[in-house]
């Protein structure tokens, strides 16, 4: 089985931890999401494990064959239009170039976008458009782990949704294992198997909630029920007030 390990993991910058004795373990077909203050650590820790930034204390072990990384940030590149950011997302495949754009054309489209935009450039794409174009690329050589860090942070609720529900999609469709950073509870509760809150000063896992339901059993009455039970979580609480001192 495909698993990512993640054993007294700390992390230094300077004198001080950022991070310190973090430890879980991701299996495939699983989710965990990492919630917790701003400045806690949780992009850096995402980078540790994604192999981004080098790690100095602990171990990271990672037997997945693929994996492919979403940040906030789009990051598209502006003198490419939509197939050909897609396509950027099949770089190290061994498609032919032709093979690569009827790819790249047939993502864009189970993300929502139309013909008539494949010839479009970042500058004339939408938010939310841009958002597809990013997650399109990310998912375009079917990674079997992803590392999401915050990607649906900027987008409209409506557009949100949608992009959720194409993301379990491909989740369930490809058996693939998620790492995701949100500020979002209720789309931790969504999508996770598992939430890990990391307090600040360091970052440390706190707490752990495990979601039994299946994720294609949670309504959003659910959602919005669990989500306010763990809202009411006095470490959760702890947690977060640091951000108002």
């Amino acid at each position: 089985m495909e698993k990512l390990i993640v054993k007294n993991l700390s992390h230094r910058f300077g004198y001080e931890y950022t991070l310190y004795d973090i430890s879980f373990e991701l299996n495939e077909n699983e989710c965990i999401s990492i919630i917790g203050p701003s400045g806690g650590g949780k992009s850096t820790l995402l980078r540790l494990c994604s192999g981004l930034e080098d790690v100095q204390e602990g171990s990271v072990k990672n037997s997945f064959y693929t994996q492919s990384v979403a940040f906030q940030d789009v990051r598209l590149f502006p003198w490419k239009n939509v197939v050909d950011n897609i396509s950027l997302g099949l770089l190290n495949s061994s498609f032919t170039c032709k093979e690569k754009d009827g790819i790249a054309k047939q993502i864009a489209l189970d993300f929502g976008l139309k013909v008539e935009d494949f010839n479009k450039y970042p500058k004339d794409l939408s938010g939310g458009m841009s958002s597809r174009v990013s997650l399109a690329r990310v998912l375009a050589n079917k990674p079997k782990l992803l590392f999401l860090d915050e990607p649906f942070s900027a987008l409209d609720i409506g557009i949100k949704k949608e992009l959720i529900e194409s993301l379990k999609l491909y989740l369930k469709q490809n058996c693939a294992a998620m790492f995701f950073i949100t500020h979002d509870i209720s789309e931790a509760v969504k999508l996770s198997d598992k939430i890990l809150l990391l307090k600040a000063e360091p970052g440390e896992i706190v707490y752990e909630f495990d979601i039994k339901t299946k994720k294609e059993e949670r309504s959003e009455e659910f959602v919005l029920s669990y989500t306010q039970k763990l809202l009411m979580n006095e470490t959760l609480i702890k947690t977060f007030t640091w951000e108002l001192r």
